[in-house]
């Protein structure tokens, strides 16, 4: 996971992992390395392609997820 302030504030309060991930892996691909990595549980993630050509993945984990 991205391990910056805004992005612990995140995890810590929201129970959300934010990822920065390769360009080409879809959802699925990466809700299966998330389950596989770190077992846990989550509810969905999302994914965003930033100007820069980098992508961001965010995973909002359930309550009983993992907290910090």
């Amino acid at each position: 996971p991205l391990d910056i302030e805004s992005t612990m504030k995140k995890t810590k309060d929201n129970n959300h992992l934010l990822f920065i991930v390769d360009i080409n892996v879809n959802k699925k691909q990466i809700a299966e390395a998330v389950k596989t990595l770190y077992d846990v549980t989550f509810l969905c993630v999302n994914t965003l392609i930033q100007p820069n050509g980098k992508k961001k993945a965010l995973v909002h984990l359930t309550p009983a997820g993992f907290k910090l």
